[in-house]
C-alpha cells in the first residue's frame, strides 16, 4: 500500500482487504487468549491490541512470527 500510494487506482480495495484481513486475526487471536488466565490476557490486551500504532506494530509482528510457526509445522517439525 505505501509502494502504490493512497491516490493509486485498487489502493481503497487493498485497504479495505487488509483492516477485514487484521480484525479476523484480531478475533481469531483474542478467541485463542479466552483460555488464557486473566493476567495474561490483560498482558496481551494492553500490548498487542491498544489503539495506537506501536501495539499495532507488535501485533503485526506477532503475526510474522505465528506464520513462521504455521510453516514450521507445515514442514513436519515439531516444536520444541
Amino acid at each position: 500500500m505505501r509502494r502504490i500510494g493512497p491516490h493509486a487506482d485498487g489502493y481503497q480495495k487493498l485497504a479495505a482487504e487488509f483492516k477485514e484481513s487484521a480484525e479476523r486475526a484480531s478475533t481469531l487471536t483474542k478467541t485463542l487468549l479466552e483460555g488464557g488466565d486473566a493476567p495474561e490476557r490483560k498482558r496481551f490486551e494492553d500490548e498487542y491490541f491498544a489503539n495506537d500504532q506501536e501495539s499495532f506494530a507488535r501485533f503485526l509482528g506477532l503475526l510474522g512470527d505465528l506464520g513462521w510457526v504455521k510453516n514450521w509445522r507445515v514442514d513436519g517439525k515439531p516444536l520444541p
